[in-house]
């Protein structure tokens, strides 16, 4: 820090202070910065909503649900809080490299939070309405007030230190990083894929494959995306050959740490093979099973094959993480272990979840909205919610090394009420307000959140 004069820190903190209230209230800022945030927050909110299951309409900046209209006024995207953060930053005695991080750190993350508070109104808001002035004026404000002094004494105690994070830490942060990149890249090649004439190609492929895999079990007869059996008939339709998993898996290379060229060349090489092995895998199994008397909803290979995968994956990335130092010996070794533990975790899991489902479920709904039964109907992806982040997490808590018997065992158990804390939240968010996410994010969330802990759980590690 180069000058630590309070006075002449506070003299310009006020001055800037002055100064940016002034500007936030100037008519040019009011018509040409806060209207269209407002409008562009009330779009955002209209996505975000909308995506997680919540029913709503946006005209401009206004957002319309079932039981009212909320309007974004341009005092409520947060951008006064912003400009007063702002002034509080430039004023402070530090470097301008400290500076432009500081204003860049709390610029990201009081828009994030003005944001989540936005969506917590309309939210709470619709489903009582009487709350509006409490979570408007009262929880919201304090919620952000608070946000903004923790985000400018964050800044200054680490002030001259801009990165924040140590180079473990930053290592993770750059593997997050690249896999968003790789994630939303993917996702714009892959629609790119499956409209063109070769994706058309595949997907006929892939019916015309599984139905010859198929009569190896059963008779089996097809016509354009149309698999006959002896007992059901099943239409393949594209969105069962369009599955996003297929690049989620592609993120997860392009954030793995090895060189540019491997990493391009094995999605490259790769992608087509993997894209054809799952969706031949997933129709053959969801066939097969359909096929014994099972029905389609019912059927975990239908419901839940991109999760059992997305699994495998993550313990492969896990494995690979901790084991790639100490070369092919040490990573067999790791999936020997993973083999057996699975065994083990399987009936573990299978009786939490029976459990779950029986007991825990039920009391959960009844408690909400006066039914036993699931408002989502989804309810197959939440059913089974337990059983894999279950299965997740004792299986980590078997294959970590360094960890005595006791210490696997007390986290085990830890981590196992977390597990039961998380399915409560779930459930308890999408019963209470009454909505229908995708299944896919949602079998997403249910994947990630036990390995999202386990490295919360690890990140002294990376120090």
């Amino acid at each position: 820090m180069q000058d630590q004069n309070p006075i002449k820190w506070l003299i310009k903190f006020f001055l800037l202070l002055a100064f940016f209230y002034w500007l936030h209230e100037t008519t040019w800022i009011q018509a040409h910065v806060l209207d269209p945030f407002a409008t562009a927050s009330a779009w955002l909110a209209d996505k975000v909503l909308n995506f997680i299951g919540f029913e709503v309409q946006r005209r401009g900046a206004s957002i319309q649900t079932a039981s009212g209209s909320f309007e974004i006024a341009g005092s409520c995207t947060g951008t006064l809080v912003v400009f007063l953060y702002a002034g509080a930053v430039l004023s402070f005695p530090a470097s301008i490299k400290s500076k432009a991080v500081g204003l860049l750190s709390g610029f990201v993350f009081l828009n994030l939070l003005n944001f989540v508070r936005t969506l917590a109104i309309i939210l709470f808001s619709s489903k009582i309405p009487s709350f509006f002035w409490a979570m408007h004026v009262v929880v919201g404000q304090a919620v952000v007030i608070a946000g903004t002094l923790a985000v400018f004494m964050w800044w200054v105690q680490h002030e001259g230190r801009p990165t924040f994070l140590s180079s473990g830490k930053r290592g993770w942060l750059k593997t997050v990083g690249f896999f968003l990149v790789g994630f939303l890249g993917g996702y714009g090649l892959y629609f790119l894929f499956l409209g063109s004439p070769f994706g058309a190609w595949s997907m006929k492929l892939i019916v015309a494959h599984s139905a010859w895999v198929l009569h190896f079990f059963t008779e089996t007869s097809y016509k354009d995306a149309v698999i006959q059996t002896a007992t059901c008939s099943i239409n393949v339709n594209p969105k069962c050959l369009s599955s996003p998993i297929v690049v989620l898996l592609a993120g997860g290379v392009f954030a793995l740490p090895m060189k540019w060229w491997k990493k391009l060349l094995i999605i490259l090489i790769g992608f087509w093979p993997f894209y054809y092995a799952y969706h031949v895998g997933r129709t053959f199994t969801t066939a097969l099973s359909v096929s014994g008397g099972t029905s389609v909803v019912h059927s975990i290979f239908f419901s839940s094959f991109g999760q059992l995968v997305l699994i495998l994956f993550c313990f492969l990335m896990v494995g690979y993480h901790d084991h790639r130092r100490s070369g092919k010996k040490g990573f067999a070794r790791f999936l020997l272990i993973f083999i057996a533990a699975s065994v083990l975790c399987i009936p573990v899991a299978y009786g939490l979840g029976e459990f779950y489902k029986t007991f825990f479920l039920p009391w959960l709904t009844q408690w909400i909205n006066d039914s036993p039964r699931l408002y989502f109907d989804g309810m197959e992806s939440l059913s089974r919610m337990l059983e894999f982040q279950a299965f997740i997490w004792v299986a980590l808590m078997c294959i970590t090394p360094g960890l005595a018997l006791r210490q696997r065992i007390v986290r085990g158990i830890v981590g196992l009420g977390g597990v039961f804390l998380n399915c409560f939240l779930t459930v308890g968010f999408i019963e209470l307000f009454h909505l229908k996410p995708d299944v896919m994010p949602l079998q997403f969330w249910i994947v990630i959140v036990p390995f999202g802990m386990y490295y919360v759980m690890r990140w002294k590690e990376f120090r």
